[in-house]
């Protein structure tokens, strides 16, 4: 996405979020809660661009921010920036402190953490919607970046 196209994302999930949170519907709060954390996870990547950040990286964060759940690989995601794999994988770890397939990592935990405390899912639920076909390997790998389960993280309402 261009940086308007960004920019026009993060409106519409701000309306989305009005829109939730004056709705009757039952989880109405929550679910605006969760536009409202895309919203700011898409400023978070416009403030990123505007830091200096390699141009030829913007489309493929753009695309890891709106789809983490989608089964990236790095072939992919280097032929989206238009570079070689070896080449694409140095930029982006020099650029963000982490290779590509660590950062969606990343991102797919920080997405389930709002899951967890935003909704009543399950977690199974969470761990696909995030990208996780095994619920099991979901909460093995929450459990090693967040250091506890994913149960634990919802009880404990933790930040």
């Amino acid at each position: 996405l261009s940086q308007t196209e960004s920019r026009r994302s993060v409106v519409g999930h701000l309306r989305q979020a009005v829109e939730y949170f004056h709705s009757l519907l039952p989880d109405g709060s929550r679910l605006a809660e969760l536009s409202l954390t895309q919203a700011l996870i898409l400023a978070a990547g416009l403030a990123e661009r505007q830091a200096g950040l390699d141009e030829r990286l913007e489309p493929v964060l753009d695309l890891l921010h709106q789809d983490c759940s989608r089964p990236w690989r790095e072939a992919e995601m280097a032929k989206r920036a238009n570079l070689s794999i070896s080449r694409f994988a140095h930029l982006f770890r020099e650029q963000l402190g982490l290779s590509p397939l660590r950062f969606l990592e990343q991102l797919r935990i920080e997405k389930a953490k709002t899951f967890l405390l935003g909704t009543n899912w399950p977690i199974k639920e969470i761990a696909a919607a995030v990208g996780y076909a095994d619920a099991l390997h979901f909460s093995t790998r929450f459990r090693r970046l967040v250091g506890c389960s994913p149960t634990q993280f919802r009880q404990a309402g933790a930040p």
